[in-house]
């Protein structure tokens, strides 16, 4: 309706252009609150069914706690390889290359220390995701409600405009 009413044109005046760019702009953030309003509470109710993310925050906190009882009393070269273990690295090869390099009895110790830390890697990467899908459902609006805002605003402006002049 409004494009047939600028007759399918922007405008020559910088109220117009303002106001068709506030009309493009709520429409677009309009149409994704409305996707993120339909799909995300999809996808939490899926995700947060299999593990909600108090559970992963208590889950992280055992991990790390098993992880400084593992670090307890070992060799330097322990915490150093430790600390190198990363989701970033081919992890098989890297493990036995790091492991070759400590004392025999702590070489166990070392694969349980790692499968810990890539635990909790993967615990936060999850809890990331649930917290992201959190922040687009509640934070959107915080886009969309400015530029309606502008837009009722212009609108104003644009028909006292016309009525006066």
């Amino acid at each position: 309706l409004c494009l047939i009413h600028a007759n399918f044109f922007w405008g020559k005046s910088l109220l117009t252009q303002l106001l068709s760019f506030c009309l493009w702009m709520t429409t677009l953030t309009g149409l994704i609150g409305w996707f993120l309003q339909r799909t995300v509470p999809l996808w939490l109710t899926k995700w947060e069914a299999q593990e909600s993310l108090e559970h992963l925050i208590h889950l992280r906190e055992r991990v790390r706690k098993f992880l400084e009882q593992i670090r307890q009393n070992r060799s330097e070269q322990f915490q150093k390889s430790l600390r190198l273990v990363s989701l970033r690295t081919s992890q098989e090869d890297f493990l036995t290359q790091e492991c070759a390099k400590l004392p025999e009895e702590e070489r166990d110790t070392f694969f349980q220390a790692a499968a810990a830390k890539l635990q909790i890697a993967q615990i936060q990467r999850r809890a990331r995701k649930l917290l992201w899908l959190h922040f687009l459902l509640k934070r959107w609006i915080l886009l969309h409600l400015p530029f309606s805002l502008a837009l009722w605003v212009l609108t104003l402006i644009h028909v006292i405009s016309i009525l006066y002049f």
